[in-house]
């Protein structure tokens, strides 16, 4: 008899379970059981039914449990170097491999990678050629500046932060390349006789000239590269006798000493 009983009672479970199996999904055995519970008469019951979702249990691609008989259709696992094995049931399953197969070339910012998506690279991505390139701007002065420009090996646009270079052979130092100024610059003295220190200069450095040197459409006496302000007097230069009065040649016009001897000038030497 499958009824309740009138009467308000908790039951006494006595019987076991009827059992039955049914798949009804890939992951799970659906396990439907059927459990009799029996009053203290024991010829009056209820019945109730449930179900369990047990794993399946995998050996040789096929499930274990009791009637249950599932065969895994195998998915997944795919390899270029071995034969694949199923993610679910764990069983290797499929053709040989066939190797990997080279994708498009790397490129800047690519890998060469297999084509088969299987993830192997066959070669890292090359990166940007920032050493050579084009079109270069220069912009957000200040402690630092970016430059900006197009990579000759993919023709994008690139850039990176770099602090100020002063090359000695652009300007003398005085500038970077992107305008800005050289705090410690200092220019160079020019060529020539220069009155503050009274050296002369050759090619931004001291001269070792001795003679003779014209400034400002004047001669003045230059001794190993530095004019001798207080010549004064005759003075043998090179072998030639001149009239100096604070080193520079003047024009003079009678009896002038030398070494206890006294010479007529008339003009300069």
């Amino acid at each position: 008899m499958n009824s309740r009983c009138n009467e308000v009672k908790d039951p006494e479970i006595i019987s076991g379970e009827d059992v039955k199996r049914e798949v009804k999904d890939d992951s799970n055995c659906n396990v439907t059981k059927v459990v009799y519970y029996f009053y203290g008469d024991r010829e009056t019951y209820y019945s109730d039914e449930y179900t369990e979702n047990i794993p399946h249990t995998w050996e040789n691609g096929v499930c274990t449990v009791e009637t249950c008989g599932y065969v895994c259709p195998h998915q997944g696992g795919e390899s270029c170097t071995a034969k694949a094995v199923c993610t679910e049931c764990g069983m290797t399953y499929g053709d040989e491999p066939a190797g990997h197969v080279p994708g498009p070339a790397a490129t800047c910012t690519s890998p060469q990678v297999c084509a088969n998506g299987c993830g192997y690279v066959y070669k890292p991505a090359t990166g940007h050629n920032y050493s050579g390139m084009t079109s270069l701007k220069y912009t957000n002065l200040g402690a630092n500046h970016d430059v900006d420009g197009i990579c000759p090996n993919c023709g994008g646009e690139i850039g990176y932060v770099e602090a100020h270079i002063y090359y000695p052979n652009v300007d003398g130092g005085k500038k970077c390349p992107c305008g800005a100024i050289n705090p410690d610059y200092v220019a160079p003295i020019p060529d020539g006789l220069n009155p503050e220190d009274g050296w002369v200069y050759e090619n931004g450095e001291k001269s070792d000239f001795t003679g003779l040197y014209p400034y400002d459409g004047c001669l003045f006496y230059i001794l190993n590269g530095q004019w001798q302000r207080g010549a004064n007097g005759l003075t043998l230069i090179i072998d030639e006798f001149w009239f100096l009065a604070n080193g520079q040649v003047q024009e003079h016009h009678g009896f002038a000493e030398y070494d206890g001897e006294w010479f007529y000038l008339d003009g300069e030497g």
